[in-house]
């Protein structure tokens, strides 16, 4: 029983300190700054976004850096 405790605790702190380590992914929006008016009028950015599924978005890149744990920004 102690060794199965002790396997659990191992485990725990591992999964904590994996999720620490976690990358974070983040997209510069200096150049590529561009706004428009969505239905409600208000300025609302669109060009290069990782949920922009057409082809000036990073989606698909997008998903391949969630499958392996990053966060974007």
């Amino acid at each position: 029983m102690k060794k199965i405790t002790t396997a659990i605790i191992i485990l725990l702190v591992f999964n904590m300190t994996a999720k620490a380590q976690s990358k974070l992914v983040t997209l510069d929006s200096y150049f590529n700054d561009e706004h428009r008016k969505n239905a409600a009028g208000a300025l609302e950015s669109y060009h290069y976004k990782w949920e922009e599924t057409d082809n000036n978005g990073f989606s698909i890149l997008a998903d391949v850096f969630k499958k392996h744990g990053a966060a974007l920004t």
